[in-house]
């Protein structure tokens, strides 16, 4: 528990990005997976393009975010900004 308060302090190595990025990520493959169920187990297969879409979009925006914060932290570098 301790270690899971460090992703909350500033100045530590842990990172909120990375977790947040683990739990989209997880989310996505959970979502996945139930969606490979429903397909084989469901005959009404309607609802399978919503749900690949909003992995998509989870899986974007936990990739995106991160490659925001790098851009924006090598744009700090550059510029002398800690």
């Amino acid at each position: 528990m301790n270690s899971f308060k460090q992703f909350f302090l500033s100045g530590t190595p842990e990172s909120m990005m990375r977790l947040m990025s683990f739990i989209v990520i997880v989310t996505g493959i959970i979502i996945a997976g139930v969606i490979v169920y429903l397909v084989l187990f469901i005959p009404d297969n309607s609802f399978v393009p919503s749900l690949v879409t909003l992995i998509g979009i989870l899986i974007g925006a936990g990739f995106g975010g991160k490659v925001i914060q790098t851009f924006s932290e090598n744009k700090n570098n550059q510029n002398g900004i800690n």
